[in-house]
């Protein structure tokens, strides 16, 4: 993800189902007020009022006429209610899918890791804890993504910080998308126009040193960065990586025409999930990154590019993605 905030500097500085609740209503013509006086055995309340009304010069029939039009006033009352009113406010926020809350492992387990990896725990935790967290400035809202922006961390409170939550919308696994961005070859193939060297220094089961050049478009100087990346993979698929500068400096130095970025903190998380927007299959990615591209590139600019350099990220990447996939299923 280093090589995806310089794409845009040449052009900026040069459901769930709807609920309904079904009342039952009481019609008018469900009473038979008729039926109200057949029992020769009136209720003690009424003879009481009766013999009140009868002691003032009133009639029984009186009081009697006088209650059933009481009574019928009480049951016409439910016709007169709108039943709309008496269901739930039917706001399209409340059914729709909850975005951010895809992204997560869930109740899976972490596979056993070396050492190496092991001792990355902390970042680990923290990577899945700024993924978590909507504190985050939300700048770009899409069906498809969400990216959020946020101060630097205490360390380095000048550099931005940028998060990126994906559906990649492609029924393929986490191994397809790490191959197409870490093989070697593959990279190097398919992502020629900001790919310039792509080196392993070295490799183990899950811990990779690497060197990269970015590409930048004139007037700015290419970005060169050395890193080391720990994979670390769960039961059900997931892939979670941790990536950050490594002090190599003896294997590549920087070259005369490259500034050498510096990654502070990377982390990218691979994930199979059935979506809730479409109920389908997809990929959901996550992205999360400080990084110092050193040189002239203020921090007020990367605020205003990042973001637009991450879209431009998921659609040249899910494009590749897309491509790769069609061809394994061919081959199979």
């Amino acid at each position: 993800m280093s090589c995806c905030c310089l794409r845009l500097f040449k052009k900026k500085y040069r459901n769930q189902p709807d609920l309904s609740v079904s009342l039952y209503n009481i019609n008018s013509s469900d009473i038979s007020l008729q039926n109200t006086f057949v029992d020769s055995k009136r209720h003690p309340d009424e003879e009481n009022q009766i013999k009140h009304y009868e002691k003032g010069s009133l009639s029984a029939s009186k009081v009697q006429k006088d209650l059933e039009t009481q009574l019928q006033d009480i049951s016409t009352e439910p016709e007169e209610i709108n039943e709309e009113s008496k269901l739930p406010d039917k706001t399209p926020s409340n059914n729709k899918p909850d975005f951010e809350s895809m992204f997560n492992p869930g109740f899976s387990i972490i596979l056993p890791c070396s050492s190496e990896v092991l001792s990355e725990e902390k970042h680990f935790e923290q990577l899945l804890s700024w993924e978590s967290d909507r504190s985050w400035k939300l700048k770009v809202t899409k069906t498809f993504a969400r990216i959020y922006l946020q101060k630097g961390t205490e360390e380095n409170p000048e550099l931005p910080m940028v998060k990126a939550c994906f559906d990649m919308e492609i029924n393929a696994n986490p191994i397809d998308l790490y191959s197409l961005l870490y093989d070697v070859n593959t990279r190097k193939l398919w992502d020629k126009s900001s790919v310039g060297e792509f080196i392993e220094i070295y490799k183990t089961q899950d811990v990779v040193g690497y060197y990269m050049l970015n590409k930048a478009p004139w007037p700015f100087s290419d970005r060169d960065f050395i890193e080391r990346r720990f994979i670390r993979k769960r039961d059900n698929g997931d892939i979670e990586v941790y990536y950050r500068e490594y002090p190599a400096q003896d294997f590549q130095p920087p070259k005369s025409k490259a500034e050498r970025g510096r990654t502070l903190f990377g982390g990218q998380i691979f994930r199979k999930r059935i979506s809730q927007i479409s109920g389908e299959p997809t990929l959901l990615v996550t992205l999360v990154s400080q990084a110092d591209m050193s040189g002239k590139i203020p921090a007020k600019a990367l605020e205003e590019t990042l973001p637009n350099s991450l879209l431009k990220w998921y659609r040249t990447v899910r494009k590749e993605l897309l491509k790769q996939v069609s061809l394994n299923r061919t081959d199979k």
